[in-house]
Protein backbone atom coordinates (compact mmCIF):
# COMPACT_ATOMS: atom_id res chain seq x y z
CA UNK A 1 0.00 0.00 0.00
CA UNK A 2 1.34 3.42 -0.97
CA UNK A 3 1.42 6.37 1.42
CA UNK A 4 -1.28 8.09 -0.64
CA UNK A 5 -3.55 5.05 -0.41
CA UNK A 6 -3.05 4.83 3.35
CA UNK A 7 -3.78 8.55 3.77
CA UNK A 8 -6.98 8.25 1.73
CA UNK A 9 -8.10 5.26 3.79
CA UNK A 10 -7.40 7.00 7.10
CA UNK A 11 -9.25 10.13 5.98
CA UNK A 12 -12.30 8.13 4.87
CA UNK A 13 -12.27 5.99 8.02
CA UNK A 14 -12.18 9.07 10.24
CA UNK A 15 -15.14 10.65 8.44
CA UNK A 16 -17.17 7.44 8.66
CA UNK A 17 -16.33 6.98 12.36
CA UNK A 18 -17.32 10.56 13.18
CA UNK A 19 -20.65 10.12 11.37
CA UNK A 20 -21.33 6.90 13.25
CA UNK A 21 -20.44 8.51 16.59
CA UNK A 22 -22.94 11.33 15.97
CA UNK A 23 -25.66 8.70 15.67
CA UNK A 24 -24.51 6.52 18.59
CA UNK A 25 -23.63 3.71 16.21
CA UNK A 26 -20.72 1.33 16.44
CA UNK A 27 -18.67 1.12 13.27
CA UNK A 28 -15.82 -1.29 12.66
CA UNK A 29 -13.45 -0.71 9.74
CA UNK A 30 -10.69 -3.19 8.96
CA UNK A 31 -7.21 -2.20 7.91
CA UNK A 32 -6.73 -2.33 4.13
CA UNK A 33 -5.03 -5.46 2.85
CA UNK A 34 -3.69 -6.58 -0.52
CA UNK A 35 -6.88 -7.02 -2.53
CA UNK A 36 -6.37 -10.63 -3.57
CA UNK A 37 -10.11 -11.26 -3.17
CA UNK A 38 -11.09 -8.09 -5.04
CA UNK A 39 -11.67 -5.80 -2.03
CA UNK A 40 -9.47 -3.71 0.25
CA UNK A 41 -11.37 -3.52 3.54
CA UNK A 42 -14.71 -4.13 5.22
CA UNK A 43 -17.09 -1.82 7.07
CA UNK A 44 -19.44 -3.31 9.67
CA UNK A 45 -22.18 -1.96 11.92
CA UNK A 46 -24.49 -4.16 14.00
CA UNK A 47 -25.24 -7.07 11.64
CA UNK A 48 -24.57 -5.24 8.38
CA UNK A 49 -21.22 -5.59 6.61
CA UNK A 50 -19.87 -4.17 3.37
CA UNK A 51 -16.84 -5.28 1.37
CA UNK A 52 -15.18 -2.25 -0.24
CA UNK A 53 -12.74 -1.87 -3.12
CA UNK A 54 -11.05 1.52 -2.81
CA UNK A 55 -9.74 3.54 -5.75
CA UNK A 56 -8.13 6.98 -5.91
CA UNK A 57 -7.88 9.48 -8.74
CA UNK A 58 -7.19 13.16 -9.38
CA UNK A 59 -10.04 15.58 -10.01
CA UNK A 60 -8.40 16.86 -13.19
CA UNK A 61 -6.51 14.59 -15.53
CA UNK A 62 -6.83 11.55 -13.30
CA UNK A 63 -7.88 8.03 -14.19
CA UNK A 64 -11.50 7.72 -15.34
CA UNK A 65 -12.05 3.95 -15.50
CA UNK A 66 -11.18 0.90 -13.40
CA UNK A 67 -11.29 -2.87 -13.69
CA UNK A 68 -13.22 -4.36 -10.77
CA UNK A 69 -13.63 -8.04 -9.94
CA UNK A 70 -17.13 -9.19 -10.95
CA UNK A 71 -17.58 -11.37 -7.84
CA UNK A 72 -17.30 -8.30 -5.60
CA UNK A 73 -20.34 -6.74 -7.29
CA UNK A 74 -22.49 -9.84 -7.69
CA UNK A 75 -25.20 -10.42 -5.06
CA UNK A 76 -24.40 -12.68 -2.14
CA UNK A 77 -26.31 -15.92 -1.64
CA UNK A 78 -28.77 -14.41 0.85
CA UNK A 79 -29.33 -11.28 -1.28
CA UNK A 80 -29.67 -13.11 -4.58
CA UNK A 81 -33.43 -13.61 -4.41
CA UNK A 82 -33.99 -9.90 -3.66
CA UNK A 83 -32.83 -9.10 -7.16
CA UNK A 84 -35.28 -8.39 -9.99
CA UNK A 85 -35.24 -10.16 -13.33
CA UNK A 86 -33.29 -8.98 -16.34
CA UNK A 87 -33.90 -10.71 -19.68
CA UNK A 88 -35.85 -13.39 -17.80
CA UNK A 89 -32.97 -14.22 -15.45
CA UNK A 90 -32.05 -12.95 -12.00
CA UNK A 91 -29.74 -9.97 -11.87
CA UNK A 92 -26.35 -11.34 -10.89
CA UNK A 93 -27.26 -14.84 -12.03
CA UNK A 94 -26.87 -17.71 -9.59
CA UNK A 95 -23.21 -17.37 -8.70
CA UNK A 96 -22.30 -16.30 -5.16
CA UNK A 97 -20.81 -12.83 -4.81
CA UNK A 98 -20.06 -10.33 -2.07
CA UNK A 99 -22.71 -7.64 -2.69
CA UNK A 100 -19.74 -5.31 -2.23
CA UNK A 101 -19.07 -1.82 -3.50
CA UNK A 102 -16.40 0.41 -5.01
CA UNK A 103 -15.48 3.70 -3.34
CA UNK A 104 -13.73 6.37 -5.39
CA UNK A 105 -11.61 8.99 -3.64
CA UNK A 106 -11.31 12.01 -5.95
CA UNK A 107 -8.47 14.32 -4.91
CA UNK A 108 -8.48 18.03 -5.64
CA UNK A 109 -4.86 18.50 -6.72
CA UNK A 110 -5.07 22.30 -6.60
CA UNK A 111 -6.04 22.17 -2.94
CA UNK A 112 -3.33 19.58 -2.29
CA UNK A 113 -0.69 21.90 -3.74
CA UNK A 114 -1.92 24.57 -1.32
CA UNK A 115 -1.44 22.18 1.59
CA UNK A 116 -5.09 21.14 1.99
CA UNK A 117 -6.60 17.69 1.55
CA UNK A 118 -9.94 17.97 -0.25
CA UNK A 119 -11.56 14.72 -1.29
CA UNK A 120 -14.91 14.07 -2.91
CA UNK A 121 -16.41 10.61 -3.20
CA UNK A 122 -18.31 8.43 -5.63
CA UNK A 123 -19.74 4.97 -5.00
CA UNK A 124 -21.11 2.01 -6.97
CA UNK A 125 -22.64 -1.35 -6.09
CA UNK A 126 -25.28 -3.69 -7.47
CA UNK A 127 -28.09 -1.83 -5.66
CA UNK A 128 -27.06 1.46 -7.23
CA UNK A 129 -27.00 -0.11 -10.69
CA UNK A 130 -30.41 -1.72 -10.17
CA UNK A 131 -31.76 1.60 -8.86
CA UNK A 132 -30.55 3.38 -11.98
CA UNK A 133 -31.76 0.66 -14.37
CA UNK A 134 -35.20 0.39 -12.76
CA UNK A 135 -35.69 4.15 -12.78
CA UNK A 136 -35.93 4.64 -9.01
CA UNK A 137 -32.80 6.83 -9.10
CA UNK A 138 -34.59 9.16 -11.51
CA UNK A 139 -31.71 9.35 -13.98
CA UNK A 140 -32.17 9.77 -17.75
CA UNK A 141 -32.70 6.95 -20.24
CA UNK A 142 -29.06 6.83 -21.36
CA UNK A 143 -27.95 6.18 -17.75
CA UNK A 144 -30.58 3.46 -17.38
CA UNK A 145 -29.38 1.76 -20.57
CA UNK A 146 -25.77 1.90 -19.40
CA UNK A 147 -26.76 0.36 -16.04
CA UNK A 148 -28.54 -2.47 -17.87
CA UNK A 149 -25.40 -3.05 -19.94
CA UNK A 150 -23.26 -3.29 -16.81
CA UNK A 151 -25.71 -5.60 -15.04
CA UNK A 152 -25.57 -7.98 -18.01
CA UNK A 153 -21.77 -7.87 -18.08
CA UNK A 154 -21.55 -8.53 -14.33
CA UNK A 155 -24.00 -11.43 -14.52
CA UNK A 156 -22.23 -13.13 -17.43
CA UNK A 157 -18.70 -12.62 -16.10
CA UNK A 158 -16.85 -15.43 -14.38
CA UNK A 159 -16.05 -14.74 -10.73
CA UNK A 160 -12.38 -14.11 -11.48
CA UNK A 161 -13.11 -11.82 -14.43
CA UNK A 162 -13.06 -8.04 -14.18
CA UNK A 163 -15.69 -5.49 -15.16
CA UNK A 164 -14.63 -2.10 -16.53
CA UNK A 165 -16.39 0.76 -14.72
CA UNK A 166 -16.31 4.40 -15.83
CA UNK A 167 -16.36 7.30 -13.41
CA UNK A 168 -19.77 8.37 -14.80
CA UNK A 169 -21.25 5.00 -13.73
CA UNK A 170 -20.86 5.91 -10.05
CA UNK A 171 -23.20 7.73 -7.69
CA UNK A 172 -21.89 11.08 -6.51
CA UNK A 173 -21.87 11.31 -2.71
CA UNK A 174 -22.38 14.56 -0.85
CA UNK A 175 -20.22 13.04 1.87
CA UNK A 176 -19.30 9.61 3.20
CA UNK A 177 -22.35 9.82 5.45
CA UNK A 178 -24.24 8.87 2.28
CA UNK A 179 -22.44 5.53 2.15
CA UNK A 180 -23.07 4.88 5.85
CA UNK A 181 -26.75 5.68 5.36
CA UNK A 182 -27.22 3.91 2.03
CA UNK A 183 -25.71 0.54 2.96
CA UNK A 184 -25.42 0.47 6.78
CA UNK A 185 -28.53 2.50 7.78
CA UNK A 186 -26.51 4.82 10.01
CA UNK A 187 -28.14 8.23 10.29
CA UNK A 188 -31.44 7.10 8.82
CA UNK A 189 -33.03 4.07 7.26
CA UNK A 190 -32.25 3.53 3.60
CA UNK A 191 -34.64 1.92 1.15
CA UNK A 192 -32.01 0.71 -1.31
CA UNK A 193 -33.86 -2.60 -1.63
CA UNK A 194 -36.88 -0.77 -3.08
CA UNK A 195 -35.04 -0.59 -6.37
CA UNK A 196 -35.21 -4.37 -6.49
CA UNK A 197 -38.99 -4.60 -5.94
CA UNK A 198 -40.01 -4.20 -9.54
CA UNK A 199 -43.11 -5.78 -11.02
CA UNK A 200 -41.56 -6.27 -14.46
CA UNK A 201 -38.32 -7.29 -16.12
CA UNK A 202 -35.73 -4.50 -15.94
CA UNK A 203 -35.22 -4.76 -19.70
CA UNK A 204 -38.72 -3.31 -20.21
CA UNK A 205 -37.46 0.10 -18.98
CA UNK A 206 -40.82 1.04 -17.46
CA UNK A 207 -41.18 4.09 -15.25
CA UNK A 208 -41.36 3.08 -11.57
CA UNK A 209 -44.25 3.92 -9.27
CA UNK A 210 -43.58 7.03 -7.19
CA UNK A 211 -43.45 5.07 -3.94
CA UNK A 212 -40.50 3.06 -5.27
CA UNK A 213 -38.31 6.14 -5.79
CA UNK A 214 -35.36 6.49 -3.45
CA UNK A 215 -36.47 8.27 -0.29
CA UNK A 216 -35.81 11.99 -0.31
CA UNK A 217 -33.08 11.72 2.30
CA UNK A 218 -31.26 9.12 0.21
CA UNK A 219 -31.75 11.21 -2.95
CA UNK A 220 -30.22 14.23 -1.19
CA UNK A 221 -27.20 12.23 -0.04
CA UNK A 222 -26.67 10.79 -3.51
CA UNK A 223 -26.80 14.16 -5.30
CA UNK A 224 -30.10 13.23 -6.96
CA UNK A 225 -32.13 16.23 -5.78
Amino acid sequence: MTERERLLHLSAAQELKLHAAKHDARLMITEPEIDIEGFDFTISSEFESLYVQSKGTLKKGGKKSWNIRAALLKPSFYNRDLMPDLDGLKVGGYAIGATGGVLLHIIDEAAAEAGCLQISYRYLDIYWLVGVASGVAGLPLIARQRALELLRIIREADDEESVKLNITDFAKLRSLSALANFRLHIGGLSNWASGCHTHCDLAELRDPDDHFLFWQGVRDLLHLS
